[in-house]
């Protein structure tokens, strides 16, 4: 570390945060607006304006494959309205120090929420709307957290031939509260 304030942190390394390249490194980052999400809802359309996040690493082992695959994913909550909100995926996927996928997709979703049972609802929206999927998420007001248990199912492929579409995807999924 460079350098630190309550606003600022600089810093200088070899390594690429979360990957194995090396290489001269430095990184700046800079607190928004000065401010911290605060614990709880903050207004009376919570969870509206607010930005969650998930991230995981994986190792996928394929028989297929000779090598182990590392997959890297962010997955972010966007609550854009009172009804609105978007998903977005990151995924990184690497093997042996390269790079093999980088890619951000958002998926569309409403949203319900009980503010007195701390808990809502998540409906992702098909291009068809055929295939809309719900998810159920709970408020933890405790560690300020939003939990989404996945079922296994979510993840299945209909053109997988009886497998899982997603390999090693957890299904317990706590977000954190970034904005």
């Amino acid at each position: 570390i460079s350098s630190i304030t309550a606003t600022e942190c600089s810093m200088t390394g070899n390594v690429v945060p979360g990957t194995d390249m090396t290489g001269d490194v430095a990184i700046h980052m800079t607190k928004t607006n000065g401010d911290t999400p605060g614990p709880g809802p903050n207004s009376e359309d919570f969870p509206a304006n607010t930005m969650w996040e998930f991230a995981f690493d994986t190792t996928i082992v394929d028989d297929s494959i000779p090598i182990p695959v590392s997959a890297n994913m962010i997955f972010g909550l966007d609550f854009v309205s009172t009804t609105n909100c978007d998903l977005s995926i990151h995924y990184m996927v690497s093997a042996m120090g390269m790079t093999l996928a980088d890619s951000v997709m958002t998926i569309p979703a409403t949203y319900t929420y009980n503010t007195a049972a701390a808990e809502g609802a998540l409906t992702f929206i098909s291009p068809d709307g055929e295939d809309d999927d719900t998810l159920p998420f709970l408020y933890h007001s405790s560690d300020n957290t939003i939990i989404i248990d996945v079922p296994e199912e979510f993840f299945d492929d209909d053109d997988d031939e009886g497998g899982s579409g997603a390999p090693n995807m957890p299904t317990h999924w706590v977000f954190q509260r970034v904005r």
